[in-house]
């Protein structure tokens, strides 16, 4: 299991790669990633895919609000307690 300081660390790692700016990596966990530009429609498929990857369960996209996907810290809230095996709350 991914703890939540992992998850924001890795993320905040890919993101900063992926965009090749430095700055990403300051990102807070309650940025809005999308509002901030850090993240386009393109880059949030792929965060999507890191996350599955990192978190080790399987997004299904369409069933959840784009919000959730807009923040680290909602993607960790929902996505993590389903790594952990407890479900999304």
């Amino acid at each position: 299991m991914v703890t939540r300081a992992e998850f924001y660390a890795r993320t905040r790692a890919y993101l900063a790669d992926a965009r090749e700016r430095a700055d990403v990596a300051e990102i807070g966990e309650r940025d809005h990633l999308l509002a901030l530009g850090i993240v386009d429609s393109l880059r949030m498929v792929e965060l999507i895919a890191f996350a599955e990857d990192c978190l080790g369960v399987e997004i299904r996209a369409e069933e959840h609000d784009p919000e959730v996907f807009s923040r680290l810290a909602t993607i960790y809230d929902v996505f993590g307690a389903e790594s952990s095996g407890g479900g999304a709350p």
